[in-house]
């Protein structure tokens, strides 16, 4: 779907803590690395590494998608940690746009 000719834009912010914290063995950690990185090199996948050094940032309250769609209202499904929940009023869509924001200005440009 990601390299589609219709492909839609995604934009991810990714903690640099998942470079550390291995989930199943090395080998698969390296492929999905290694293929998050090709995402990366495509026009429509822009990802960013979070670092440590930005300490605190309001991207640790939990993990948030917003969809755009120019012939639909935005919406937002956001995490929690029992359920997710998903926001399709303008009001609440800008909470999580706003700590998209946020933790956007901390992240380097891959």
């Amino acid at each position: 779907m990601l390299t589609s000719p219709d492909a839609p834009m995604v934009w991810a912010v990714l903690d640099e803590t998942i470079l550390y914290r291995l989930v199943g063995s090395e080998d698969v950690a390296r492929a999905q690395l290694t293929h998050l990185a090709g995402l990366g090199d495509t026009e429509n996948v822009f990802i960013q590494i979070l670092p440590l050094a930005a300490m605190l940032t309001t991207g640790l309250l939990g993990g948030f998608t917003i969809a755009h769609s120019p012939e639909r209202p935005d919406a937002a499904f956001v995490d929690g940690p029992v359920n997710g929940k998903m926001w399709d009023t303008r009001a609440e869509v800008e909470t999580p746009r706003l700590r998209f924001q946020k933790c956007r200005g901390g992240a380097p440009r891959r």
